[in-house]
């Protein structure tokens, strides 16, 4: 299996509510959720509680597994154990 193949995410079919959204509305959701998370202060932890909420939410209602997810989120852990040493 070649490195392109492992870091693009394969289309998963399904009939939840995510999947069945307007593609626009997935992408401008994800652009605000992305715009409310930077523009979060980093004491503010009650409103990261929130958005982390609201992330399980559409998870749990898009039935995608969370094992698929920790695969996909495997690309982001290089950056994420760069910017520990900052908190």
């Amino acid at each position: 299996m070649s490195f392109g193949r492992w870091l693009l995410e394969r289309y998963r079919p399904g009939g939840s509510f995510v999947h069945r959204a307007d593609p626009r509305l997935k992408l401008l959701v994800t652009l605000a959720f992305i715009a409310s998370v930077t523009a979060t202060p980093s004491p503010a932890w009650p409103a990261f509680l929130a958005l982390a909420t609201l992330e399980m939410v559409l998870l749990l209602g898009s039935r995608i597994s969370f094992t698929s997810l920790l695969k996909a989120a495997l690309v982001a852990a290089p950056f994420v154990l760069v910017a520990l040493p900052t908190l």
